[in-house]
């Protein structure tokens, strides 16, 4: 028996035997092999007969648009498109994602309710209230939530959409890298660089935005921002001052298009690093130049643009005592604040203090350190119906291997998983 597991339409191609020599044919009820014609050779013909089979469900997974962000498209999954993965070649950082899409060879996510209210969010804090009012963005969006919820998915579709929509979008998922050693740095003056990683971010934010960078005009007047990205991000000697001036005019710039400033794992520099001085003491993220730029953009107020972080508790290495503070103590837009335990960091000494943040932006010591305007947004854990969707669109791609998704199966893995993604893929994929 012939079991279909894939639905759709799907061509079969039967093919029948019109003649065999007698010898090789077996004596069977229903065949009876034609007499050759004298003075011609027996030769196996193969006829091909095209029938289609039409099935009932449909197995497409719909492509992600502007209209998907709509309240009915809750509960859906959708396809990031193409050129999206291909102006964001880093988005799967996350190693859960980054198996999701190899493994269902579909870069499908679920769009959320939650999905949906943090749109809602950030579209309050970028657009313009007039077209000759400029809104000041005065808020910073963190990502909240256990491991595995789904923080850096939600920040994906985020960064997905306002590509959609035309913004600018500076997305970096990967800080982790930027104090983990790997690339080389300089000390100059009291601060240290790191060109090669400069050269990699400049050229992040060229495959993203080169079409909006080709309408800007560079510092000096005379080419395009595109132009002067390109030559820095191909040079280590003038990278680290071409991404600093870049990033300084592009937020200036009052004829631009909107920015979203997307940061995953920001934890990473608001901790130590993996670097050390030239007497082999470590240094803090601070004291590089480019975490300390971008600790300036989340503390300073921007016009027209809006700004997203998510912290990753993953990776024990760029833990960050500091953050987690910070993150208890401020308000939450969805829930009530994380209750993290604040008490077995007071009694930290004060010279590990400066671990995470310059002495500069403490307010009166720890544990009372702020960063300005800081909202934490809680991804909450899947429901049924969301569960539902997740499990249907593992189903579609044949990642599950499970004829049907009822409401009983549905059920035990949401209450298996807790309503975790992490764990709904594990247990999907095992």
């Amino acid at each position: 028996m012939l079991r279909l597991r894939h639905i759709g339409k799907f061509n079969i191609r039967i093919a029948r035997f019109a003649s065999q020599p007698t010898s090789s044919i077996p004596d069977l009820p229903d065949i009876v092999p034609p007499k050759p014609q004298a003075g011609k050779p027996i030769e196996k013909e193969i006829e091909f007969k095209e029938e289609t089979i039409e099935l009932v469900e449909d197995m497409t997974i719909e492509k992600w648009d502007l209209k998907s962000s709509l309240p009915e498209s809750i509960g859906k999954v959708f396809s990031i498109s193409e050129s999206i993965m291909e102006r964001f070649p880093s988005a799967s950082a996350s190693s859960y994602l980054n198996k999701q899409f190899k493994l269902t060879a579909n870069s499908g996510l679920l769009f959320r309710a939650s999905s949906h209210s943090l749109l809602n969010e950030l579209d309050s804090d970028s657009s313009k209230v007039s077209d000759r009012t400029i809104l000041l963005c005065k808020r910073l969006l963190s990502l909240a939530g256990a491991r595995g919820s789904g923080k850096s998915a939600t920040m994906f579709q985020m960064v997905n959409h306002y590509a959609n929509n035309g913004y600018i979008v500076l997305y970096f998922p990967k800080l982790s890298e930027w104090t983990s050693g790997i690339f080389s740095y300089e000390s100059v003056g009291e601060t240290y660089h790191q060109p090669e990683l400069a050269c990699k971010l400049l050229q992040t934010v060229l495959t993203a935005n080169e079409s909006h960078l080709k309408k800007l005009k560079a510092p000096d007047g005379k080419t395009s921002m595109a132009d002067f990205v390109s030559a820095g991000s191909k040079n280590p000697r003038i990278s680290h001052q071409t991404l600093m001036e870049f990033l300084d005019n592009v937020f200036k710039s009052t004829d631009r298009p909107k920015i979203l400033l997307a940061l995953d794992q920001i934890n990473a520099i608001f901790t130590n690093t993996a670097y050390c001085d030239k007497d082999s003491n470590p240094l803090t993220a601070d004291k590089f130049a480019i975490a300390a730029k971008f600790h300036s953009l989340l503390q300073t107020e921007l016009t027209n643009a809006a700004r997203l972080i998510a912290v990753d508790n993953s990776v024990t290495q760029i833990k960050s005592p500091y953050l987690e503070i910070i993150s208890n103590k401020a308000h939450s837009l969805n829930k009530d604040p994380l209750r993290l335990n604040v008490q077995k960091y007071q009694k930290v000494p004060a010279e590990e203090l400066d671990a995470i943040l310059p002495r500069a932006t403490l307010n009166n010591g720890f544990p009372d350190i702020q960063i300005k305007n800081l909202q934490n947004y809680v991804i909450p854990a899947l429901d049924k119906p969301e569960t539902l969707g997740i499990l249907d669109f593992y189903r579609k791609t044949s990642v599950l291997r499970q004829a049907s998704v009822d409401e009983d199966y549905v059920k035990k893995q949401w209450m298996v998983s807790q309503g975790n993604a992490l764990e709904l893929f594990k247990a999907s994929t095992l």
